[in-house]
């Protein structure tokens, strides 16, 4: 991109908000040069504060709406454009799953073509607010929590953030200006209980909470669930059953499947859909989160875990399984992972992914022998662009 044009931090521009990119910014162009533009929406006229040149593109916020769209709502959060962890709290939330939807349809076809409407509608979150389990502060040198700004790397000071629960916002409460001997903190904390996890230990003398816990408990439904400090979690627990009822009601399993659940993590979905199945087999390549997925299936004589990467196991695995649940992380799956599970052919396979774009890459893979029958996003992630899907695929016919 060619900057010669003088455009400095601080400046100021009326512009037309053209299109929204994958990360729920707008684009606009100040002068022939891309802008990119948090906190618009496409077709408004707004003026907008230049925040950072870079060599491929300007980054900047809107301040001020001139001609608003009809799907801007107001914002409720003082945070709001100086904070970036919410890219979407200035649009409708009907707006925020359509754009959610679209994005996944156009990330999926990139790769694969999908037929017969099996792109379904978001899931919506019951609660749009203070759905978080799990946070992650950056600290001030003052000792002080909050976030960093995406673009201006400023340090953004945060006395309540509403994607957190009302249990994280409360212990902020008492860590606030007694965090200085580190630059990040953990907190995760459950709703259903008095139990949370603040890593790492803290010693400042001033805090009367307790820290440095090695794991808590947390609770999906009636099942309580074990979960190390460098475990995996969803952060959503209701849309989590959400999940399960939708696997429940989709024809996947019955009480004769035999189950691979090939990123277990600390057995959430093993264990939620044991009632439903006949066995569930878990592969985790963490051994703390076997540890918990052990500890939280203890008393269910269905379900079981081995400590692995799933690309080393899948091919040699004695357990004869039916269907197999992938639940990768953002990365997405190896590819001798897939290369596996297309050589067991499982007459079924959940895929849950958290990315889109590594989603589409692997399913294409996985379309050479399966038939895409659903994808069923969820909105695990209210107010920002960040989407959750299960996609059903079913071994063609020989």
């Amino acid at each position: 991109m060619d900057m010669q044009v003088n455009i400095n931090n601080g400046d100021r521009f009326e512009v037309e908000l053209e299109t929204w990119t994958d990360q729920g910014e707008t684009l606009c162009h100040i002068e022939n040069l891309k802008a990119v533009v948090f906190g618009g929406i496409p077709g408004e006229r707004a003026v907008i504060e230049v925040l950072r040149v870079k060599k491929e593109y300007i980054a900047a916020k809107v301040v001020e709406v001139l001609i608003p769209s009809e799907d801007r709502q107001a914002i409720d959060c003082q945070y709001f454009g100086e904070c970036t962890g919410c890219q979407y709290r200035h649009l409708k939330y009907t707006k925020q799953l359509e754009l959610k939807k679209a994005y996944l349809d156009r990330t999926l076809s990139e790769n694969i073509t999908l037929h017969n409407n099996v792109l379904r509608d978001v899931i919506p979150s019951a609660v749009q607010n203070h759905y978080r389990n799990h946070a992650r502060f950056t600290i001030s040198k003052e000792g002080m929590l909050g976030f960093i700004g995406k673009e201006t790397r400023r340090f953004v000071h945060v006395t309540k953030c509403l994607l957190m629960s009302d249990h994280i916002n409360k212990l902020m409460e008492g860590l606030q200006s007694k965090a200085a001997q580190t630059r990040q903190l953990s907190v995760r904390a459950s709703e259903f209980s008095e139990g949370y996890l603040i890593q790492p230990k803290l010693k400042d003398v001033e805090i009367e909470l307790n820290t440095g816990q090695s794991s808590y408990y947390e609770h999906i439904g009636d099942q309580r669930f074990k979960v190390a400090s460098p475990s995996f979690f969803q952060v959503n627990n209701a849309q989590v059953l959400k999940m399960i009822e939708t696997i429940r009601g989709s024809g996947m399993i019955d009480k004769t499947s035999r189950v691979l659940d090939a990123y277990a993590g600390v057995g959430t979905l093993a264990i939620l859909i044991s009632p439903y199945v006949e066995y569930v087999f878990g592969i985790e390549d963490s051994a703390a989160a076997v540890s918990d997925a052990e500890d939280n299936s203890d008393g269910l004589d269905n379900v079981s875990f081995e400590v692995g990467k799933a690309e080393d196991l899948i091919s040699s695995l004695e357990f004869d399984f039916d269907v197999a649940i992938l639940d990768p992380s953002r990365k997405g799956c190896n590819p001798e992972a897939l290369t596996g599970l297309l050589e067991r052919s499982p007459e079924k396979i959940i895929y849950v992914s958290c990315e889109p774009k590594t989603l589409s890459r692997d399913v294409a893979v996985l379309n050479t022998k399966y038939d895409i029958t659903d994808v069923i996003p969820f909105d695990m992630f209210p107010h920002t662009y960040h989407l959750e899907s299960m996609t059903f695929l079913r071994l063609k016919d020989e």
